[in-house]
């Protein structure tokens, strides 16, 4: 995690920078899950769909996270 910030009314979503270990990062949305962010490690493991978002006229690519968990840890 290279960045996290909660968006939103009452910061209910959380808003992330991922980055993929090689220097890749990715922008994240996780809808309904700003409580999280209080308490997110530095590595995760993420279960996402990956979207268009378009905002302000621009469009880019983002992951819409569906679950996180820390990284490693087994189900």
């Amino acid at each position: 995690v290279k960045a996290s910030r909660t968006v939103g009314a009452d910061g209910r979503h959380l808003k992330l920078t991922l980055d993929d270990g090689g220097g890749v990062t990715f922008d994240a949305i996780g809808f309904r899950i700003g409580n999280l962010q209080a308490h997110l490690p530095a590595r995760l493991d993420v279960m996402y769909m990956l979207e268009a978002n378009e905002y302000n006229g621009r469009s880019s690519l983002q992951l819409n996270l569906k679950d996180v968990k820390a990284a490693g840890i087994a189900d």
